[in-house]
């Protein structure tokens, strides 16, 4: 089974972490537009599949996340998706109960719903101590558990190893140990989509209309998603949308009608959300406003 690291001072590419001799990593995600020191990106993800690691994803903002109880959980889930969709990863991704007591398991359950109602209960995993290990049962498919080794309980998967720290690459890690295997940890690992990195961010002029062409890169199904973020604080105007049946063009080529964009054209960080696409587009161009980088992407 090995062992799996986590760790959130740098990034570690996929062959130190091999060489190393673990088998495993779980990664701090978030939105494309929010991702920071701690939070995997596109490069190293792709480094880790490339090693042959298992990986599966963790998102956390502080440590009082769940008593924003099932509201808290849509919320923060949105973003976890949008960050996991931007790898191509369609796995298990955890939510954190990061205290040694849990001061509220109703908040904390319904934290875990809420979650659920964005991603479906089968990619929802819980992380925290004992207690919150007990209360997840039910409302989580995956279980990571911190504290005390002689606390775990007999359905957590992995054991965050509380006695000190392992350094890979000379970066300061967290061993975990596997305790009760993922069956379907191999098939939540996906090769990561490999023509998202280029084609997703874009610098727009100032107060000018523009055009970006984002292509479904191969996607297909009902349920395809344009997601567009700016950082907060921050806006994008947009300012018409068409959906393309065949090879994209800019800005002509439409095979659907220009279509209207919610909240007024305004794009406010995750606001508002994202936008169904007809079934059969390839590709989606759209006309903006911006002066500083935004981030756009079908999923």
């Amino acid at each position: 089974m090995g062992n799996w690291l986590d760790y959130s001072a740098k990034k570690i590419s996929g062959a130190d972490i091999r060489n190393a001799g673990y088998s495993g990593v779980i990664r701090y995600i978030d939105a494309p537009n929010l991702l920071r020191t701690k939070h995997t990106n596109l490069e190293e993800h792709r480094s880790h599949i490339a090693a042959g690691l298992d990986v599966l994803l963790v998102f956390e903002v502080s440590t009082t996340d769940p008593d924003g109880g099932f509201a808290r959980g849509v919320e923060y889930a949105k973003r976890a998706k949008a960050g996991a969709d931007y790898l191509g990863y369609k796995g298990v991704i955890f939510f954190c109960e990061d205290r040694p007591e849990t001061p509220s398991v109703a908040n904390w359950r319904a934290y875990l719903d809420g979650a659920a109602s964005v991603l479906g209960r089968e990619r929802v995993g819980a992380y925290g101590f004992k207690a919150a290990m007990d209360a997840a049962q039910g409302h989580a498919v995956a279980f990571w558990q911190a504290g005390r080794e002689s606390d775990v309980r007999s359905h957590v998967n992995f054991y965050q190893w509380n006695n000190g720290r392992v350094y890979v690459a000379g970066v300061e890690c967290d061993l975990n140990k596997v305790k009760r295997p993922l069956a379907t940890v191999a098939a939540l690992s996906p090769t990561p989509n490999h023509d998202l990195d280029e084609e997703t961010t874009v610098l727009a002029p100032a107060a000018t209309d523009d055009f970006i062409t984002i292509p479904t890169a191969g996607k297909t199904g009902l349920a395809l998603s344009l997601y567009v973020f700016t950082g907060y604080g921050r806006k994008v105007v947009i300012k018409e949308m068409v959906c393309h049946k065949r090879t994209p063009a800019k800005p002509t080529g439409a095979d659907y009608a220009p279509s209207p964009w919610p909240n007024g054209g305004t794009v406010d960080a995750d606001r508002p959300g994202p936008i169904q696409l007809p079934e059969g587009t390839v590709g989606v161009t759209l006309r903006y406003q911006a002066d500083h980088p935004f981030t756009a992407f079908v999923g």
